[in-house]
């Protein structure tokens, strides 16, 4: 079987996989293209 942090991985690609990187990661502004403010 798949280890957890091998499944999460694959799951969570885009997420880092060292708790720091994962604070820095949560603590940095989302890019959401699609969440823009309207004019």
């Amino acid at each position: 079987m798949a280890e957890p942090e091998k499944a999460d991985g694959a799951f969570y690609g885009a997420l880092p996989a060292s708790g720091e990187a994962l604070r820095e990661h949560a603590a940095a502004p989302r890019r959401q293209p699609h969440a823009d403010p309207l004019p």
